[in-house]
């Protein structure tokens, strides 16, 4: 029996939108009025290379977040520019907080499927998250005004790692107090969303917008028990398995 429904939130309720030119224009007017002398292209070929030298360490050791505060120690040590804790903090604070000078956009039906779903079942959010941490996307989500349908919210900057790490998955569920068979996890990434929640024990439903790839279920071996092409269409699937 279905009690909690759990929603990855990139392209499942918020539309993704890209916020990094306006990031690393800000970075250079901060890094300017420091009197650091570096350039933009420098600064982007700089900060890019201590983001993949991040990738490269989490394929290694496994699915580590790795904070904004990295990241940009990082940058400043490439550059060989010295930076005081403080202003390393309120920098942090400022490039996180950039995405609520024009909030992402729900995705179509959202607000709707929330509102009726909420009223019989438990409702979570479990999302990765890059530059902009949890305590940002709550402030998104209670802007939509559905922050207040989800009995938890667990994103990987605060439990240190992504999905598709059980530790995302199964920290929802404790939250929650649900078992992982009475769950389903709904989200566009297979490899993320779909696998992770498969290997918790829950059940998944690939939300995938018509964008099927025939052979990519295969290659990935990774099924989902639903696919959909729109949030609504969820509705009939869990209140089936509600009963």
């Amino acid at each position: 029996m279905l009690h909690a429904i759990t929603f990855d939130l990139w392209n499942t309720l918020i539309a993704n939108r890209s916020y990094g030119n306006q990031r690393f224009n800000f970075l250079i007017d901060f890094m300017h009025k420091q009197s650091y002398k570096v350039s933009l292209d420098e600064l982007k070929e700089k900060y890019n290379s201590a983001l993949e030298k991040h990738r490269i360490t989490e394929k290694k050791f496994g699915l580590i977040h790795f904070q904004l505060e990295d990241r940009l120690k990082e940058l400043f040590s490439s550059l060989k520019l010295v930076i005081t804790p403080k202003l390393l903090n309120n920098l942090i604070i400022d490039l996180e907080d950039i995405l609520m000078l024009n909030p992402p956009p729900l995705m179509d039906g959202v607000k709707e499927t929330l509102e009726y779903l909420s009223k019989n079942f438990k409702l979570g959010v479990i999302s990765d998250t890059g530059i902009t941490p949890g305590r940002v996307l709550r402030k998104v989500l209670e802007t939509h005004d559905i922050l207040k349908y989800f009995q938890t919210t667990i994103f990987s900057n605060e439990t240190g790692y992504l999905k598709p790490s059980n530790a995302m998955f199964e920290t929802a569920l404790k939250n929650m107090e649900i078992d992982s068979e009475n769950a389903i996890h709904i989200g566009d990434l297979l490899q993320t969303d779909i696998k992770g929640a498969e290997e918790a024990g829950m059940k998944t439903i690939w939300i995938s917008y018509n964008k099927i790839p025939t052979n990519f279920y295969s290659e990935m071996r990774i099924t989902p028990d639903f696919t959909i092409s729109n949030i609504k269409e969820m509705i009939p699937i869990v209140e089936k398995l509600k009963n």
